[in-house]
């Protein structure tokens, strides 16, 4: 069974004026799609699910599609815009250059990139300071841009299963990773498709000469997820792991449980509001 695996396969016509409509030429190659994705089958009054949250098409894929022209995707996308929202803007902000009358000036100080990136990160947890790595992985996305055709293709045709645990688990390191300060594009592209690519085994993840504490996150993350890569990251988990990395994390999510709407329960793909059923 995949890990974001999902039980309506097929849903009646009808349903379409409740789900939400998708143009096939908007869709990018390779880009993990958030929610389940159906086309109609107006000869058999149905919608067909062709592809499953995670999931991507190859650009052969979208030319077989084309004449559909549409896909329809839940309601339950609506509740990912936020996420993709905030890592635009998580983007623009670490990508920003300032200049004053056409010459460059001084770009901002780190600890004030950090500032505003965790301003825009930290309202995205939810009631009680929880998140679940499915939007984590859609955040990463968004902000990194999506993985190599080649680096997809190598883990998932070999297993499902393994591509869409190593998106979940490389999208909550890049995640996480923001918080902690890495306010830099192309460390933080570096650190998802590292991670990506080893599944996050605990091994070391040494990237620009700070191995301890990018090699606690990565145990973290692995620790966090190991049983179910889909289940809710709380804040208190933080507070009882050990590493330099869990206690910067707990200290920053003081600061966060202020930012968090708790009239607002976490995003969730589980239940009637998500696709996995339970």
């Amino acid at each position: 069974m995949e890990t974001m695996d999902f039980s309506a396969r097929k849903l009646p016509q009808t349903a379409a004026l409740e789900l939400r409509i998708c143009p096939v030429e908007s869709v990018q190659p390779f880009a993990p799609m958030i929610g389940p994705v159906y086309v109609l089958l107006k000869k058999n009054e149905k919608l067909i699910s062709v592809k499953g949250p995670l999931d991507f098409f190859t650009p052969e894929e979208l030319q077989k599609f084309r004449h559909y022209k549409n896909f329809y995707l839940p309601q339950f996308v609506d509740d990912v815009v936020p996420f993709r929202e905030a890592a635009m803007q998580v983007r623009k902000i670490i990508s920003w250059s300032p200049t004053k009358n056409g010459e460059s000036v001084l770009p901002p100080a780190p600890y004030e990139l950090s500032d505003a990136v965790l301003q825009v990160v930290g309202t995205l947890w939810g009631r009680g300071v929880v998140i679940e790595p499915f939007f984590a992985a859609i955040f990463a996305h968004e902000l990194c841009a999506p993985l190599s055709p080649a680096l997809a293709l190598s883990i998932h045709d070999r297993n499902t299963v393994s591509y869409e645990n190593a998106l979940l688990r490389s999208g909550l390191a890049v995640f996480l990773a923001v918080h902690l300060g890495y306010c830099d594009l192309d460390f933080l592209k570096r650190l998802r498709n590292q991670v990506f690519q080893n599944g996050l085994q605990p091994q070391s993840v040494q990237l620009r000469g700070i191995a301890s504490e990018v090699d606690d996150l990565a145990t973290l993350v692995y620790d966090f997820t190991l049983k179910d890569p889909r289940k809710a990251i709380r804040g208190g988990m933080f507070g009882t792991a050990m590493g330099r990395a869990s206690a910067k994390m707990a200290a920053r999510l003081q600061r966060v449980r202020r930012m968090v709407d708790e009239s607002k329960p976490a995003a969730t793909i589980f239940g009637e509001r998500g696709f996995v059923d339970g």
